[in-house]
C-alpha cells in the first residue's frame, strides 16, 4: 500500500518489480485480485482529451 501511495500511477508490473526488489514475489493475478478485493482501481489507458463542442452551422 505504501508503494501505491508514493506512486499512484504505478502499473501492476512496475509494482511487482518494486516488490521483488524488496524480496517479495507476487503474480500479476494475485495483485489484481488484491486490488479488486480492496476496491482499488487501475486505469488501463491514459485519459483522453476532452471533446470540443463545435457549432455545425
Amino acid at each position: 500500500m505504501a508503494l501505491l501511495e508514493a506512486s499512484p500511477d504505478i502499473t501492476i508490473e512496475e509494482l511487482r518489480d518494486s516488490l521483488s526488489k524488496q524480496g517479495l514475489s507476487f503474480g500479476y493475478g494475485t495483485i489484481r485480485r488484491f486490488f479488486e478485493r480492496h476496491k482499488i482501481t487501475r486505469k488501463k489507458r491514459p485519459p483522453m482529451p476532452q471533446s470540443k463542442i463545435v457549432r455545425m452551422s
